[in-house]
């Protein structure tokens, strides 16, 4: 593409062609004001603020909505401009509080008050929950704006605080389109849209319906864009600017998406999509954008070790537990203790419990009660694919997979995805929202998903007629030169559906990704650590449970964990850190190592369950615990897993080349198939004749 010249304030750039004056001046480091303007969002022009001169063009158009073109003279900052714009503003502010902005003590102001002042109604930049992070008080000053010399009118909105997520103030509101862009533009709702005409105008949802009931799956896009504080988040509404931004990995599931958290005062006030798109393309579901902050700060997290005496629990030492804790493990059997563990633990924790059961309690085994894994997830991992590579599909199917909240931002993928032209079939129980926006819905009621996906693969072999939509379903898959699985939760559980998952994708040559609601799945699966198979024939002297509920009753019980639960009895708690407060490594669905990184540290006495592991290990006069990092379990780790998958470095991606018109998986230049035996070795299975 042969690239164009203009001139912007006399200096000559060069543009590609397609791009906007806005586009093309931001690239160069040329600041031209805007309100309705956001990098990811389509030109808008409804703010105005960005209007400049262009030599042979009539009036002042719009920056962002102008295409550069060869030869064209741009000014941006000449004084008609400047009243232009500042009129412009004027007019924004007569409907929007502004008593700050003009008030003369405004910066005595902000010197003596050390609080933000909250009110029921935003009358001011002072209890505006974005004070400080407002784009219409950073341009205000810009434009150097000290009176309003229009009438001043108030809408008079109510603030609407019944959704769970975020208030809306639509009196802070100034039309600027972003949210209703982005919800329609990029992620293919009209949960949000304009409402009224002229004057009236305003943003909501249709026919007055809350978000809940318009659909909105809170991905929380809107918030994010919004120049005002007309969205505000609940609970960081008041915690002010971040201090810091630090990039790690979302844990709720097995997509292992990036996520920045935002750190003020040493507490995580919020979460944004992190700068590593490859994963989640700068998208989060509900969890990862709103969740996090309160699981991380809930004021029921365990603060300090405690013991049941009586029926009461009593505050104690570290020191304290970590004798009892050793003392009750040293008195047992091996066939009197059971070790329970999360598969939603870091690796580097999960080798270690795993190292503790075998070389100090003598057990074979971890229990987790929610680890299910079919045989045919051995299968599933060889053929693991990418998400760049679900980007890249034109046959997507998706079985089992709920996108209402868990993995919302897939929707956002795959309706990418259909408007690239690719066929998306699912297979579900008809009540998850994939199925509104499917081209093909092939299970109509729960508990079928077994026969269909066995037809399925009857129908892609020996072909159908093509008469129904199994048959149309069939042959679109067959047809395809990049078909795509992607398989949810709903299943997980189900050994029947997954082997014929596995068989489907042997089939077809498909990429595949699983996505269980276990965050560390695959690296529990990788170590080969876990089963939900246990004898309870007789009561365990003691239960060890680390990162999860108890799921087994014991004489004893030990718990291990952020949060402890209510109906079930605790004998020994032990507050550990979590995924924000330690360093560690998770690997996703695409069998991609994703990196954890300390944000902040943990609330009161917690620690991170590897140092808990250790100290007890060593109680126990356990030697070959004598660990200082979580680098140092990974370098052990590493070397007692000598697979191809343990030496990826953190962030990097599995290599997928095209062989013809299929997938053949590789990984660093060796082929996944080649490396099956070596991943089968690791991976629990349920008889010898499984193994062989």
């Amino acid at each position: 593409m042969t690239p164009l010249h203009l001139t912007i304030n006399d200096k000559i750039l060069q543009a590609i062609p397609g791009q906007t004056i806005l586009q093309v001046a931001q690239q160069n480091g040329i600041d031209i004001p805007t309100l309705c303007a956001y990098k990811d969002l389509p030109p808008f022009g409804g703010c105005r603020i960005c209007v400049v001169e262009v030599d042979r063009l009539r009036g002042f158009p719009t920056a962002c909505t102008t295409p550069a073109e060869e030869g064209m003279v741009v000014r941006t900052e000449t004084p008609a401009l400047q009243s232009l714009r500042l009129e412009t503003l004027n007019m924004l502010l007569s409907e929007h509080p502004l008593s700050c902005l003009v008030c003369e003590e405004r910066n005595n102001c902000n010197l003596c008050m050390e609080t933000i002042r909250k009110g029921g109604v935003t009358t001011g930049c002072g209890s505006c929950p974005k004070d400080q992070q407002c784009e219409l008080q950073t341009l205000s000053h810009r434009l150097g704006v000290e009176d309003i010399r229009l009438p001043v009118k108030y809408r008079f909105y109510p603030v609407e605080k019944s959704d769970p997520f975020y208030d809306r103030d639509y009196n802070l509101c100034i039309l600027c389109g972003r949210c209703v862009q982005v919800c329609e533009k990029l992620h293919f709702f009209s949960t949000l849209t304009f409402v009224e005409r002229g004057p009236r105008t305003m943003v909501g949802t249709g026919l007055g319906k809350s978000h809940v009931d318009a659909g909105c799956s809170f991905c929380g896009a809107c918030v994010e864009r919004c120049p005002t504080g007309a969205l505000a988040e609940k609970t960081r509404k008041w915690e002010g600017i971040p201090d810091r931004e630090v990039e790690t990995t979302c844990p709720y599931c097995a997509a292992g998406c990036s996520v920045q958290l935002h750190v003020r005062r040493g507490v995580v006030i919020g979460s944004r999509p992190g700068n590593d798109i490859s994963v989640n393309g700068g998208n989060l579901c509900v969890h990862g954008r709103f969740g996090i902050s309160e699981m991380v700060n809930h004021p029921t997290r365990l603060q300090k070790p405690w013991q049941l005496l009586e029926g009461r629990k009593f505050q104690c030492s570290w020191e304290e537990a970590i004798d009892l804790a050793a003392e009750k493990l040293s008195a047992c059997q091996p066939n009197q203790v059971v070790m329970q563990v999360s598969a939603s633990l870091p690796s580097e924790d999960i080798y270690l419990a795993q190292k503790f059961a075998d070389q100090v309690l003598h057990i074979p085994t971890l229990f987790d009660k929610n680890a299910n894994p079919p045989s045919g997830f051995q299968r599933l991992a060889s053929q693991a694919a990418t998400f760049d590579q679900l980007r890249a599909a034109d046959c997507i199917l998706a079985v089992g997979l709920d996108t209402r909240y868990s993995a919302a931002w897939l929707e956002y993928e795959l309706k990418q995805c259909k408007q690239k032209g690719a066929i998306l079939i699912s297979i579900n129980n008809g009540e998850q929202p994939l199925e509104q926006f499917a081209n093909l819905f092939l299970h109509d009621s729960k508990g079928r998903a077994n026969t269909v996906i066995s037809r399925l693969v009857e129908v892609i072999k020996n072909e159908g007629d093509g008469t129904s939509s199994l048959d149309q379903a069939a042959e679109a898959l067959r047809t395809s030169q990049r078909p795509f699985i992607l398989v949810g939760s709903e299943y997980q559980g189900e050994p029947q559906i997954i082997d014929q998952i596995a068989q489907l994708a042997e089939v077809l040559k498909a990429g595949v990704i699983c996505l269980p609601l276990q965050g560390n799945f695959y690296g529990a699966l990788l170590i080969g650590a876990l089963t939900n198979k246990m004898d309870q024939s007789s009561l365990p002297a003691v239960l060890y449970c680390i990162g999860d509920d108890p799921g087994l009753p014991a004489e004893f019980t030990i718990l291990q964990n952020a949060f402890a639960p209510e109906q079930i009895k605790v004998d020994l708690g032990l507050p550990s850190a979590v995924f924000s407060e330690r360093d560690g490594t998770f690997y996703n669905g695409e069998l991609r190592q994703r990196s954890l990184v300390k944000a902040v540290e943990p609330p009161g006495m917690a620690l991170p369950d590897w140092q808990i592991l250790t100290a007890i290990a060593r109680r126990m006069g356990s030697a070959g615990f004598e660990f200082h990092s979580t680098a140092e379990i990974r370098e052990e780790l590493e070397a007692a897993y000598p697979v191809e998958f343990w030496k990826q470095s953190a962030g990097s991606s599995i290599i997928v080349r095209q062989s013809g018109t299929k997938y053949d998986p590789v990984y660093l230049g060796v082929p996944l198939s080649s490396l099956v035996a070596g991943l089968r070795t690791l991976l629990p299975s349920n008889s010898a004749e499984e193994r062989e």
